[in-house]
């Protein structure tokens, strides 16, 4: 059977009229657009000190060695992404693979 999330709009409104998308899928939502979650949202009160905290390494980091350690945009974007919107973006963006 295709996977819940596999299944184009028209599959699953066709299933849903003809009775057999909750006998097929039982946690089925009611809307196809809540299959997938949500987009993430901002958080409201976004805490920047770890930004802050991570940003004053890597310069201590660069200045230490006298190098620019190439992982340093990946840890400077988990840290973003993890101030703004926390684990909720993590969740949305690895429904989609990748």
């Amino acid at each position: 059977m295709i996977d819940l999330k596999d299944l184009s709009k028209e599959d699953f409104e066709t299933l849903k009229q003809t009775g057999l998308l909750k006998k097929l899928y039982p946690d089925a939502p009611d809307n196809f657009d809540d299959i997938r979650g949500k987009r993430p949202i901002p958080k409201q009160n976004i805490n920047w000190a770890p930004v802050l905290k991570t940003l004053e390494s890597i310069l201590d980091d660069i200045e230490e060695r006298e190098w620019n350690d190439e992982d340093n945009s990946v840890y400077i974007y988990e840290t973003v992404v993890s101030a703004v919107y926390g684990q909720s973006w993590y969740d949305f963006t690895n429904q989609f693979g990748g």
